[in-house]
């Protein structure tokens, strides 16, 4: 859900696969797109090389980019500055990383704005994330 702003400035979907394979329909959504690029949100852990030889089976020659580190907040924090990087930020929304809900409700809202989501623990926010936010012009922070 995090990368939804991300999706949305680049006008693309977002397809949610399992674990260890693509389904069925996810397949065909792919083929319907036949996309040049897709990118990947998650490291090695999260969405295994079966999964990126399972796509490039379905799209040859499609370029697979990969935004994913070693954990959700610097995942996140990668994110956030892609969206910086290609739409100027003047809202975060912030969302619980162990709550589901959470992010699923604020996902759509700060996807439609292109605005970015940042992920926290329950009661602190990153310090590397507090540091970049910090010479940002942020005017409104939504929890």
């Amino acid at each position: 859900m995090i990368a939804t702003p991300l999706a949305t400035i680049h006008n693309a979907p977002m397809l949610l696969i399992n674990k260890d394979n693509i389904p069925i329909q996810i397949k065909n959504e792919i083929i319907k797109i036949n996309p040049k690029k897709i990118i990947l949100i998650g490291k090695d852990h999260t969405i295994p090389q079966k999964v990126v030889d399972e796509i490039k089976s379905i799209i040859l020659n499609i370029k697979i980019d990969r935004i994913g580190e070693n954990s959700i907040y610097e995942t996140s924090y990668i994110i956030d500055q892609k969206i910086h990087d290609e739409n100027n930020i003047e809202e975060i929304y912030i969302g619980n990383v162990y709550d589901e809900d959470d992010l699923l409700s604020i996902a759509p809202v700060a996807g439609n704005k292109k605005q970015p989501i940042v992920i926290t623990q329950e009661d602190k926010l990153d310090e590397k994330m507090c540091t970049w936010l910090s010479d940002k012009n942020i005017k409104n922070v939504y929890f």
